[in-house]
């Protein structure tokens, strides 16, 4: 689905505010097109771009109009990436949790961590954790998946 087209308006002297605020608002509607929107958010978009080419008011109506529609179009295009980014975020708490944390104690090796987490390999604790070799200390924090 597509955001459709706002009907041209033509600069003159009498509506250069309007010219200026008609400019913004398609310039708007170009990023928006760049994005990948959900359809429920393309249709209340396209809603209101009908809403105002359907309109047949004196310009500093259609000014006004053109800039509640324009901030409606903000705020709801605000509310959806807020949702995404809540949504992001609880995936990653949800992968957090899914991670358990292993202090290595004084004598630990990778193999005697891994024989205390059945089902986990010395090789497992090696990639979850970024380590090339055998070296760990006393204090390192390593993630235990599983």
């Amino acid at each position: 689905m597509k955001i459709i087209e706002l009907n041209e308006i033509q600069s003159t002297s009498e509506n250069s505010k309007l010219f200026s605020l008609y400019t913004q608002f398609q310039k708007l509607l170009e990023e928006l097109r760049k994005k990948e929107l959900p359809d429920t958010l393309i249709e209340a978009i396209n809603l209101d771009i009908e809403a105002l080419n359907a309109t047949t008011v004196p310009d500093h109506e259609f000014r006004k109009l053109l800039k509640e529609k324009q901030t409606k179009i903000v705020r709801v295009v605000e509310k959806e990436v807020k949702k995404e980014i809540i949504n992001r975020d609880s995936s990653k708490e949800r992968n957090y949790n899914n991670e358990r944390m292993y202090i290595v104690q004084k004598g630990d090796s990778l193999f005697s961590i891994a024989k205390k987490h059945p089902g986990i390999t010395v090789a497992e604790i090696k990639k979850w954790n970024n380590i090339d070799n055998e070296n760990i200390k006393p204090g390192m924090k390593l993630k235990i998946n599983g």
